[in-house]
């Protein structure tokens, strides 16, 4: 990901690049290849790159559209590239190809503020309309690109890193107690999408957009999954056919980089999901193996993970880079640096992953795919059952019931007694569910709350 910073005054104070260099210098990490500085008046822009798709080869950030007098400075990667230049009458025949960033300001012009709902991919970006003094920021539908902002009458400051807005002038730093306490507390991370460890920095939110002008700061939501709607086809093999078409364009979006695109490979179905589709598009289009990056046990024959691995990699299109605890101390002063890097660190501990992306980073990848969280996705909880039987789903319900029985208790659980854990709570009115579910859920943070480093008092 690259890294983007701004300021936008309003009460007239000059910005000194001296304050920006200080803010840039906590995210130099994030630009590798080059940084630029914007400045105008009361607006400055800034950029590092990091070069990870052809066209941001040769892509200047922040830029100024000078027929429309906007300014974008994004860290982006748009999907539907071909269908935005198409809809948008972008000129193609030119060398070199048109960068994402300049797709967005044409967005922008076209649609104003719901040009996000035509922009597919990961992206995080503030675009400056000097005629109406207004700066337009949005987020991705996922937040897979972050957005820190300040926010107060006499100016914004955002940028990719809580730090980096945190080293701006003017901005006031204090000790957020409460986000605190939500990385010391088991299960209360993610209770709340906006606060940052900085009292009055925070987050914008996943699938987000913002209008900030003098004396005027609001945000709004742009997508959200919608529950009600359902995909209806004739059979499984159906499903399974159209996931498998969704996948298959989902990587191949993702494969478009400037360097041979790459994937970690865990040996769980998700991260073998995206590297068997991967590979598959790989080989048809240049014939070149795809490189995964394979974290296995040091004692392989024990390790379940690292067996699967082996299967996959003994069918052939891969060309594996492996990874092992034991290479761990190999890269002790660059872990603890990326630890330091770390803005929300609460996935710290996933030591492995880490060592996967800094071998990547080693053999000259810029962009790794993975398959971390797919279950959250795909996976159904142990209630499903429950909450098709008091849909009226009768049939599916019991299909689900026995199949549950199977494949998640072995057949352990007797037919009876898993017809009776899932009905139970299908007949159990609402208001008796929530309280149950309340009471358990006040007893784990009870439990998390004991376990933790706080004082009572707090």
């Amino acid at each position: 990901m690259s890294g983007i910073l701004g300021v936008v005054t309003f009460d007239g104070r000059p910005i000194h690049q001296a304050d920006i260099d200080q803010s840039l210098a906590t995210i130099s990490h994030r630009g590798p290849d080059r940084c630029n500085v914007w400045s105008a008046d009361n607006v400055t822009f800034a950029q590092l790159m990091l070069c990870a798709t052809p066209e941001s080869l040769n892509e200047t950030l922040p830029w100024e559209d000078r027929l429309s007098g906007l300014v974008i400075t994004a860290d982006a990667r748009i999907d539907n590239r071909d269908e935005l230049i198409s809809q948008l009458c972008l000129e193609t025949t030119t060398l070199p190809p048109i960068p994402d960033s300049q797709i967005i300001v044409a967005a922008f012009r076209k649609w104003g503020s719901a040009c996000v709902d035509h922009l597919l991919g990961d992206f995080s970006f503030a675009i400056w309309d000097k005629k109406n003094q207004q700066l337009f920021v949005a987020r991705d539908p996922m937040g897979l690109r972050p957005f820190y902002y300040y926010s107060c009458a006499e100016f914004f400051v955002f940028a990719s890193a809580a730090l980096a807005v945190a080293h701006a002038p003017r901005v006031p730093t204090r000790a957020n107690e409460g986000r605190i306490a939500d990385f010391l507390v088991n299960k209360l991370e993610g209770i709340n999408n906006t606060e940052t460890y900085f009292k009055n920095i925070y987050r914008l939110p996943p699938a987000h957009l913002g209008v900030v002008e003098k004396n005027t700061v609001s945000f709004q939501r742009y997508w959200q999954p919608d529950p009600e709607r359902c995909l209806h086809l004739y059979s499984d093999d159906d499903y399974a056919d159209a996931l498998e078409e969704v996948l298959t364009l989902s990587i191949k979006a993702r494969m478009r980089s400037q360097h041979p695109a790459s994937s970690m490979l865990s040996g769980g179905a998700d991260s073998s999901t995206v590297v068997g589709i991967a590979s598959t598009l790989q080989v048809e289009d240049s014939g070149v193996p795809f490189r995964i990056y394979a974290a296995v046990s040091d004692n392989q024959d024990n390790c379940i993970e690292s067996r699967f691995i082996r299967m996959m990699i003994d069918q052939g299109k891969l060309d594996p880079v492996y990874v092992s605890p034991s290479t761990a101390n190999n890269y002790s002063s660059t872990l603890l640096q990326t630890s330091a890097l770390m803005e929300d660190p609460f996935d710290d501990s996933w030591t492995m992953l880490r060592l996967i992306y800094l071998t990547a980073r080693e053999h000259g990848s810029v962009a790794v795919m993975d398959g971390v969280d797919g279950d959250l996705i795909t996976g159904i909880t142990t209630g499903y059952p429950s909450y098709l039987l008091r849909q009226g789903e009768i049939k599916q319900g019991l299909h689900e019931i026995n199949a549950q029985r199977i494949i998640d208790y072995e057949g352990k659980k007797s037919r009876l007694t898993a017809y009776a854990d899932a009905i139970r709570p299908a007949i159990t009115p609402n208001w008796l569910r929530r309280l149950k579910a309340s009471s358990r859920l006040s007893d784990e943070r009870k439990q998390c709350l004991s376990d933790a480093m706080l004082s009572k008092s707090f």
